[in-house]
């Protein structure tokens, strides 16, 4: 893990852009934290629990009307799109080849341990999927092998006259029909943007305005690159107007009036970000366990990280009158008063048994800060209850034991500026 970090944070160093973007995050007004610190899965959306790794800006908020004329063009490409696709027959060719593909994925499995692994774990999900198999270099697919195949008479035998069926009644004009019925699934991540951005600006307690100045410096410093863009009329519904571009175009130039009766169209854009940025943002412990590193290695504070007894631990610093312990929590924006004292109990109580482990094994420290990666004081403030969890004798009594305090990311500066001055 620790190997990992380095490697991100020298590609910081390497580049003035993300040096930029790194610096921003830590300036006086914070919106760039507020924004890029929110947990990947608010950050950014999601379909079937796979994340989308893009940035959306849009005006439809602005006008605050739904794309109704947008809902009703892509349901009919979609089911245009359905209807063509199944007339090419692949879903009964996939149905009468079942026995081969059951044969495969199950010989794959028993010629790899990792994927054993995987298919027990408990808390198997696609996201640790991706993180154990990456691009499936070290998977062994030596099973797979055509002679593999036919030296089962069975399986040949299916293989053979289900791809001869559907060869012969394939139609390859059926097929550049099929294709040419995708065109309008284009709008599909332009439509998922919108009410994504409205969840984004709720959570992040920010403006639309305030919003685009940040995606127009990202565009600026080319760490957001213009996927699509999608224009249209909500006023012309006899005759709806569509406009898709890849052009280079940033937020405050998405203006354009409709062509058929001038008025305002509306807009939603797909902006890709910078592969180095992104990767950081993914980061296992997530972009602030990235920023903090970064910002270590700027004011040239020694520091290890993942240190692993027992436990794993972020951030554990040196300073000349002892160690500081820094613990990076990524978490969802709470919900209500409830999730925020269950998040809060967990949290203290594993960290306050990591440090006695550390202190167990002759590793003391000066303090120890839980860092969050959204404004604590303002969700203790307006989930009120939730302040006597901080109050439980117990936690309490550890809390002073071991000088532990939970700070927010705003706070981090402050902290540096009193425990760990520039060097």
């Amino acid at each position: 893990m620790v190997e990992s970090l380095k490697d991100s944070l020298e590609k910081i160093d390497k580049s003035n852009e993300l040096t930029v973007f790194f610096t921003n995050l830590w300036k006086e007004d914070l919106a760039l934290g507020r924004l890029f610190f929110l947990h990947r899965e608010q950050l950014f959306p999601s379909e079937d629990k796979t994340i989308i790794p893009y940035i959306f800006w849009s005006n439809a908020q602005e006008e605050n009307e739904k794309p109704s004329i947008l809902d009703i063009i892509t349901q009919l490409e979609e089911t245009k799109m359905q209807q063509a696709w199944t007339k090419l027959g692949f879903g009964e060719l996939l149905n009468e080849n079942k026995d081969l593909f059951a044969f495969a994925a199950m010989k794959i499995i028993r010629e790899n341990e990792s994927i054993r692994k995987l298919v027990l774990d408990q808390d198997f999900s696609f996201r640790k999927m991706k993180e154990i198999l990456g691009d499936y270099k070290g998977i062994n697919f030596d099973v797979l092998k055509q002679e593999e195949i036919e030296s089962i008479p069975e399986l040949e035998l299916i293989l053979k006259a289900n791809i001869v069926r559907f060869i012969k009644t394939f139609d390859p004009i059926k097929f550049v029909e099929a294709l040419s019925s995708t065109s309008g699934i284009t709008m599909t991540l332009p439509l998922m943007g919108i009410p994504h951005l409205d969840k984004i600006l709720e959570v992040a307690g920010m403006e639309l305005e305030e919003y685009t100045d940040i995606i127009n410096e990202l565009y600026v410093l080319r760490l957001i690159s213009n996927s699509q863009t999608l224009f249209w009329c909500e006023y012309c519904l006899d005759t709806p107007q569509i406009l898709v571009t890849t052009s280079r175009i940033d937020p405050d130039h998405l203006k354009m009036r409709c062509l058929k009766c001038t008025k305002p169209m509306l807009v939603s854009a797909i902006y890709s970000i910078d592969a180095s940025l992104k990767e950081c943002i993914l980061f296992k412990d997530g972009l602030l366990a990235v920023a903090l590193g970064w910002l270590f290695d700027k004011r040239k504070i020694k520091w290890d990280f993942s240190v692993h007894n027992k436990y794993e631990n972020d951030f554990i610093c040196e300073t000349k009158d002892g160690k500081i312990l820094f613990e990076c929590k990524m978490h969802l924006i709470p919900r209500d008063e409830r999730s925020l004292e269950g998040q809060l109990k967990q949290d203290l109580t594993l960290l306050i048994a990591h440090v006695k482990t550390l202190c167990d094994d002759g590793i003391s420290f000066k303090r120890v800060f839980l860092v969050y990666n959204y404004d604590l004081d303002e969700y203790l403030e307006e989930y009120s209850e939730a302040k006597r969890i901080l109050e439980e004798p117990e936690l309490k009594r550890d809390m002073t034991r071991y000088n532990i305090e939970s700070i927010s990311f705003p706070d981090i500066i402050p902290v540096l500026e009193k425990e760990l001055p520039h060097n």
